[in-house]
């Protein structure tokens, strides 16, 4: 099976945007998880 250039270009490019996606979905994750544990740490500072 053969591929012409324009279309392997193309999937490339789909794969690229794919992965970038997936690393901001990722960074997001993680932003929203320091804010949590931010939230978690001062809830314990009033407890205490």
């Amino acid at each position: 099976m053969s591929i012409n250039r324009s279309k392997a270009a193309a999937l490339a490019r789909a794969a690229n945007m794919c992965a970038v996606g997936v690393s901001e979905a990722q960074e997001i994750e993680q932003r929203i998880a320091a804010e949590e544990a931010g939230t978690m740490l001062s809830n314990i500072e009033v407890d205490i």
